[in-house]
């Protein structure tokens, strides 16, 4: 009798990474594979601060291990410093990775692995795989626009654009520098700015651990046999057609949310969230007394930061919006450490303000009351907003977020944008346009399109749900790849 496939699954130790990876394991689960699902030490632990030791209990053909990322130990409650993770992940993971694959195949009740699926800034999981001769499928789980930033690297340090001559080129307009070497952004209206390329190239040496080690890993991802990616071929098909490789070789399988969707209830719904946060749901209790279309919902992520400035001209543009709001404060978001609310901001807003430090996102963007998510642009959340057909304001923050924006005000259409320099009264403007206003209603009709069009993906015949199968039969069940060199 055939042994039962085995899937290793290693997301990078971030939210944004985590939740896709989560939806692969169900939708492979659902397939029959057995999974073993692989967080950090830091993560492991937060699940069960965050959830109990439950949530990481597994089932017998679902199971949870770590590996040591050589992080040393930081705040047990928030994410780790990215810059210094990138690094990490890349330095010290490849050893504990095959350490915990010989620990797997030495158990005599687990069939033995038979495929991995690793994140595109772990590609350590490649070579591991290859020495035990097994399949590796690789996911870049953010945009193929933003990885096109990446990329570019190479390209912009051959001609002299990084690094910053000095800091000031962040604030002088020096970011503003048209750019005419990003492939597959040649049809972008307005083209491309050095300001919308992935934020870890603005350094004064390119020696920068976070940026050597970035643009290692996105370099590797293309040497990947299989290259997947949450996003869908309508939403992204002049970046799929400019990616140097093979065509065969890309799998487009998002949304995944909308793809896990078609999964029947199975045992794993007893695992019912992949958040590495405290999800709040009352908040769903006072979206239910609200005005349909008419709440603003703001959320930047699980790891952007803002100043203490930022903050409060966030504050009292919402305040000065007149609209009801639900906002999610995490207690790290003010550069580390809790949001201070303004005097008088609280008494101003009570009667139509609800704040929590995490809330169940899709619930929320699906809700009838909220009519417009004021987001960070981080891939997930567009993909979510993409999914509910929701409109968005867009204020970026770090990594590929910029050129996520460029897309989502430029390309399609489904949100505007806020200036990196955020006041109260752009804030205002933009969220009474977005809810009364003429462009407002144009942005509304685009996301509903998108929203369409996604679903289509996503739905039996659609192109996202043929890739997958193409993905499970012609890749990952393949028998034997010892000493394949491809």
């Amino acid at each position: 009798m055939e042994p039962r496939p085995h899937a290793v699954l290693v997301p990078f130790p971030a939210q944004g990474h985590v939740t896709p990876f989560m939806n692969i394991a169900k939708l492979l689960y659902a397939r029959g594979f057995h999974i073993t699902y692989v967080n950090n030490h830091h993560n492991h632990n937060r699940i069960i601060r965050t959830r109990g030791p439950e949530a990481v209990a597994g089932l017998p053909d679902f199971q949870f291990e770590f590996i040591s990322d050589g992080m040393p130990p930081s705040n047990p409650d928030a994410t780790q410093d990215l810059n210094e993770l990138c690094a990490a992940v890349h330095e010290n993971c490849l050893e504990p990775f095959r350490e915990l694959l010989t620990k797997i195949n030495s158990k005599k009740d687990v069939p033995p692995v038979s495929c991995i699926v690793t994140d595109g800034i772990m590609t350590f999981g490649m070579e591991a795989g290859k020495e035990i001769g097994v399949p590796v499928a690789v996911i870049w789980t953010a945009s193929i626009c933003g990885l096109m930033g990446y990329l570019t690297y190479p390209e912009l340090a051959r001609r002299g654009i990084i690094p910053l001559r000095e800091w000031s080129d962040l604030t002088n307009g020096y970011l503003d520098t048209p750019l005419d070497c990003v492939p597959g952004t040649e049809k972008v209206p307005g083209g491309v700015r050095l300001r919308e390329i992935a934020t870890f190239c603005r350094i004064l040496d390119l020696e920068e651990p976070t940026f050597k080690s970035l643009s290692a890993e996105t370099q590797n991802c293309l040497k990947a046999d299989a290259l997947l990616f949450n996003t869908f071929e309508e939403l992204e098909e002049d970046t799929i057609e400019a990616l140097a490789i093979p065509r065969s070789n890309v799998y487009t399988i998002g949304p995944l949310t909308l793809l896990a969707q078609n999964v029947s209830q199975s045992p794993l719904d007893i695992m019912k969230s992949s958040s590495l946060w405290t999800e709040n749901t009352e908040c769903l209790k006072w979206l239910d007394q609200q005005k349909h279309h008419n709440v603003v919902y703001i959320n930047f992520g699980s790891i952007a930061v803002m100043t203490q400035e930022n903050f409060l001209e966030f504050c009292w543009g919402l305040a000065n919006c007149g609209y009801p709001f639900l906002w999610v404060l995490r207690s790290d978001l003010i550069m580390g450490k809790p949001p201070v609310m303004p005097e008088g901001f609280e008494e101003l807003t009570k009667d139509r303000a609800f704040f929590t430090t995490w809330c169940p996102q899709q619930k929320v963007l699906e809700h009838p009351s909220v009519g417009v998510f004021l987001t960070h642009a981080g891939w997930n959340s567009t993909l979510e907003v993409i999914s509910a057909g929701m409109p968005v304001i867009c204020w970026a923050v770090h990594g590929d977020q910029p050129m996520n924006v460029k897309y989502i005000k430029s390309v399609w259409g489904n949100g505007l944008d806020l200036d990196p320099n955020v006041t109260r009264e752009e804030i205002v403007a933009q969220v009474k346009e977005m809810l009364a206003g003429e462009k407002g209603k144009e942005v509304r009709k685009k996301a509903l399109e998108w929203k369409e069009k996604a679903h289509k993906a996503t739905s039996e015949g659609g192109s996202s749900y043929k890739h997958f199968d193409r993905l499970v039969n012609g890749f990952l069940l393949k028998k034997t790849h010892l000493g394949d060199t491809n």
